[in-house]
């Protein structure tokens, strides 16, 4: 065994020893299946198909500026890299894919977030900087990630994605000190230099998607008394909230936060593309110090879009702003100065003008696929690329930025088929003029929670955009089912909506790399198992309520149309019959029915009444929401 490998094992036994010695758990606790993961990282079971791909998906960078921390998600290690001669150092292993990384103020640990879909339990490993050993490992939530490091070393804030939440970790003990809810799905954070206030994107809308109006909102929370002081709504159409930075204090005393993210014309039919029509990628700006929102800033050029807007970083002084933009393999670089001069003398909401920021952003094509996470040092900025496992270098020192040069993190790999797959799914270049990608509407193969109007069941019945999960196995696809099954949808998809001929080995890619999907396990299971009211839930939904009908197991669809009255004011085609969803991963699609009217799953059967839920009590809808939620 090298002895490469043995620093890994012996670093990862320690952790899992100090975990678990300090939880004090017993054998009958410990999940089978994280030792066994263990040992699938080292080769020490048969057959095990590991990940030959790196996945560079966060970054941070040493106090003195040498070293770049690279997250690899899908290798599950964290590679280190010497800036100066760009070699990569070191590479620490870890036990779950890696989502997150911050480092010490001092330099001497890293905190690394962990979790994945087959074990979204999320954990930070906490690191000796120095040697790569895992001194020891907090619990954290549900699908762990972005951790955040206090100026002063004390605190780390840490988003639980499906938890809906920040957990505040005191780094003394190591241990959580405080969890604070937020609205939907936590996925990015930054904080103030002085410490102040940490800004949270919520990735999704929440609400009803029925309304003409539907957009995120970023919460800002006062570290000092953890609390939320306000949630800040953004431009409409606004989803899908990936990176937040904070820029250093500005002239006028105050911080302001940066976010990526698209915007969807959700209120039109999309039978254009041109000019944003469909989806156009934005900045917004907010007033972190007065809690209020600026503007946004389109980043499209008139005719080219640069889709799926991702990373972000400010340089130190806060003079410039790099975005990656992963669907178009693009980086933008915005002069902030111009950008607030001409914010400050703005009228008007700046969604539409994708004139407004030509003056003041330059668009670079990248030689990365994928740029994702992005880091400056100096004058330097640093794009990871996803799909590609290498680093673009990119020079701000001169008045025109500009590419130079390149890391590889690694030997390069062809792609197999479902990686292929991925990468064309988060690929706006298959669309016409690069405006988006499937994962614009589709984000990480989930559904942005709008309405669209799409014109294959005609015009004037916007219904709900669906999650990808399970898309093959349950046709027909769309809620009016008018594709006969998933692959004909992923080819209309290209043609249709962007506006693009389908290449049948894409497509076929496509629908393998969707078909490996695997659900998310329910933030409302409690150690893996259902809770006492979900139990109860079950039951009503097998008895009393008789749901099974129509949501039989395993999928919980019998794959038919029905009609349970959910038959609404947007249907004015006539339909009042529908394709029967799966109830799998439920918990995570809200607002609920085909045109999104309710924003809960409990509003579906009182008032809704759906199906056979009749003369339920109050207790009966918690129990029964409970169990579907678990599923």
């Amino acid at each position: 065994m090298s002895a490469v490998k043995q620093r890994h094992i012996t670093s990862i036994a320690a952790a899992c020893v100090v975990a678990l010695g300090a939880l004090r758990v017993t054998a009958e606790d410990v999940d089978p299946g994280f030792v066994t993961e263990l040992l699938y990282l080292f080769d020490e079971l048969p057959g095990v198909n590991k990940s030959e791909y790196l996945s560079p998906d966060a970054f941070a960078v040493s106090p003195d500026g040498k070293t770049l921390y690279v997250a690899e998600k899908t290798s599950r290690q964290v590679a280190y890299v010497d800036i100066a001669s760009g070699e990569v150092t070191n590479e620490v292993l870890f036990p779950n894919e890696v989502t997150g990384i911050a480092v010490a103020p001092d330099g001497a640990r890293l905190y690394v977030t962990c979790s994945s879909g087959k074990r979204p339990q999320g954990v930070v490993c906490v690191v000796n900087a120095s040697s790569g050993a895992i001194e020891t490992t907090i619990l954290a939530g549900h699908s762990t990630r972005e951790p955040v490091v206090s100026p002063d070393g004390a605190e780390l804030y840490v988003c639980n994605r499906f938890d809906n939440e920040v957990a505040v970790i005191d780094l003394a003990s190591n241990s959580v000190a405080a969890r604070i809810p937020v609205v939907r799905e936590a996925t990015g954070a930054a904080i103030t230099d002085d410490g102040s206030r940490l800004v949270v994107t919520n990735y999704l809308p929440i609400g009803r998607a029925d309304l003409d109006t539907v957009q995120c909102p970023v919460s800002i929370i006062d570290t000092d008394t953890r609390a939320v002081v306000a949630n800040v709504l953004l431009a409409n159409g606004a989803h899908s909230l990936q990176d937040v930075a904070v820029s250093p204090k500005r002239g006028d005393g105050k911080y302001y936060a940066y976010v990526t993210h698209p915007i969807a014309r959700f209120q039109i039919p999309p039978n254009e593309i041109q000019r944003g029509w469909i989806t156009s990628n934005a900045l917004s700006v907010i007033n972190v110090t007065d809690a209020e929102y600026v503007n946004v800033v389109p980043l499209d050029d008139n005719q080219r879009g640069v889709a799926n807007p991702w990373g972000i970083a400010c340089t130190g002084d806060g003079a410039s702003i790099v975005i990656s933009h992963a669907g178009s393999h693009d980086a933008v670089v915005i002069d902030a100065d111009d950008m607030h001069a001409k914010l400050d003398t703005a009228t008007q909401d700046l969604s539409y003008n994708l004139l407004f920021s030509q003056s003041f952003r330059t668009r670079l094509a990248l030689d990365v696929l994928g740029p994702r996470p992005v880091a400056i040092v100096g004058t330097t900025a640093y794009i990871g690329g996803y799909f590609s496992d290498d680093i673009q270098i990119v020079d701000l020192s001169s008045g025109t930025p500009s590419t130079s040069g390149s890391i590889a993190l690694g030997p390069s790999k062809e792609m197999d088929q479902i990686r292929f797959g991925e990468l064309r799914f988060f690929d706006a270049r298959i669309c016409f003029q690069r405006w988006q990608s499937c994962h614009s509407c589709h984000p990480n193969t989930r559904t942005d929670m709008l309405n669209w109007d799409l014109l294959n069941d005609g015009i004037g019945n916007p219904k709900s955009d669906k999650s990808m999960l399970l898309a093959h196995i349950t046709p027909p696809a769309m809620i009016s089912g008018v594709r006969d099954s998933a692959e004909v949808a992923v080819r209309a998809g290209v043609l249709y909506i962007l506006f693009a001929e389908p290449v049948e080995t894409d497509a076929l890619a496509m629908d393998e790399y969707l078909k490996s999907l695997r659900p998310v396990p329910s933030p409302y299971l409690v150690k893996g198992m259902m809770s006492d009211a979900a139990k109860r839930g079950k039951g009503l939904f097998y008895d009393k309520f008789q749901c099974q009908q129509c949501h039989p197991e395993p999928l919980y669809t019998d794959l038919r149309f029905h009609n349970v009255g959910t038959q609404g004011p947007l249907d004015t085609d006539g339909r009042s019959e529908f394709d029967t969803p799966t109830l799998i991963e439920n918990w995570r699609t809200a607002p609920y029915l085909h045109d999104g009217r309710y924003p809960e799953m409990k509003d579906v059967y009182s008032p809704g009444r759906h199906g056979l839920i009749v003369n339920a009590t109050d207790q009966e809808i918690q129990d029964l929401v409970e169990f579907v939620n678990s599923l």
